[in-house]
């Protein structure tokens, strides 16, 4: 069984004592229809138990949380003026307004209870399921299997903003469709091989092959690729790549020597000029190709930017690489850690980062 997780109540949810139903429920029923799941099978449960103010539970969580930085300051400034001067009252200790998704946290607990198979629409709802602070357009569409407790969970969008604004509804049905077949085992999220620091021979051997096309990305330490330096690249295909380091996090460490390095650029350089060799990227033709074109002197020849293939076929969409591979390809949640923080520029460690530009290059590969 499924347990199909929202935010709160409808109006009509409200009024009819039943979830999701009116146009939220047909939808659903619908999507749930075209994933080949009856939807009598699923638990479909909300994060509140009851409608916010004006059903706008996002601007009612912020209001409770500017009230409570309010009144946290006015408790500090009351705690300083009673230290300076103990003649006054003694100020009361402070107190949160509790969150209301806290105060039903043990009802939301004891539903799902069980249940190990969640597709969580809305950010409310993939955060009280899998404590990720990070927003529901950036991890919906990924597959997301939690140890503790045991979880498998596939976000998507609230259907309200499906019904607000109807380029969504292909992209939530999508959602639906992947979370049952990965649910069924009918797909999966197979990681790529990756070699750290090929020697040159190696990377030659891997790049002799001119009838299969390869992926390529980079990733730097700045934002301005005219300034910016490369700190790994990393070129494969869906289920091999290789990943060459050329400056660490502290920005002095080296993983080659000075001689394996000159010649492992020279490799990439001839391989990336070559108009004969196809190779993907996602923005390659943008950032990636002005940044080596200042680093390493190279003009790039036969890329693919995977981007602008998108740009061309769904120009209504976003066109960033998570979103892309959410569509077309299977992954998890790779572009952040569950706290949030980008490992494209928060990386804690040099291997962090490399793993993270293998990743890239392998889907955008299997989104190609």
């Amino acid at each position: 069984a499924v347990a199909l997780v929202g935010e709160s109540p409808s109006e009509g949810e409200e009024r009819q004592k039943h979830r999701l139903v009116g146009p939220s429920g047909n939808e659903l029923t619908q999507a749930l229809k075209a994933a080949r799941y009856d939807r009598r099978e699923a638990l479909i449960v909300n994060v509140l138990a009851c409608r916010p103010p004006e059903g706008k539970l996002q601007m009612f969580l912020r209001s409770i949380k500017r009230r409570n930085r309010a009144r946290r300051r006015e408790a500090k400034a009351a705690l300083a003026a009673w230290r300076k001067d103990p003649s006054l009252p003694e100020p009361a200790p402070f107190v949160e307004i509790p969150s209301p998704v806290d105060c039903c946290r043990p009802r939301f607990e004891k539903e799902i209870e069980g249940y190990e198979r969640f597709i969580t629409m809305g950010g409310v709802a993939t955060a009280a399921v899998t404590a990720f602070s990070d927003s529901v357009a950036k991890v919906r569409g990924t597959l997301i299997e939690l140890d503790v407790p045991r979880r498998r969970v596939v976000p998507t969008l609230a259907i309200k903003n499906v019904l607000h604004s109807p380029k969504w509804q292909p992209v939530f049905r999508s959602d639906l469709r992947k979370a049952i077949d990965w649910f069924a085992g009918r797909v999966a999220w197979v990681p790529p091989r990756i070699t750290y620091q090929p020697d040159p021979w190696t990377l030659l051997s891997f790049l002799s092959n001119r009838d299969i096309p390869y992926s390529c990305d980079l990733e730097s330490d700045g934002r301005e690729c005219l300034t910016a330096r490369i700190r790994c690249l990393a070129i494969g295909t869906d289920t091999d790549v290789m990943v060459m380091g050329f400056l660490g996090k502290d920005g002095y460490r080296r993983f080659y020597t000075p001689e394996d390095e000159r010649s492992i650029i020279e490799i990439l350089c001839e391989f990336l000029a070559d108009p004969t060799r196809m190779v993907m990227g996602h923005n390659f033709g943008y950032y990636d190709k002005i940044l080596l074109q200042q680093q390493w002197g190279v003009t790039t020849r036969g890329i693919v930017d995977t981007m602008l293939l998108h740009r061309a076929a769904e120009s209504e969409h976003p066109h960033r690489l998570a979103f892309v591979a959410s569509m077309f390809a299977t992954a998890p949640p790779w572009k952040t850690t569950r706290e949030g923080k980008k490992l494209a520029t928060e990386p804690e460690t040099d291997e962090e980062l490399q793993e993270y530009c293998a990743n890239d290059t392998a889907i955008t590969h299997r989104v190609f």
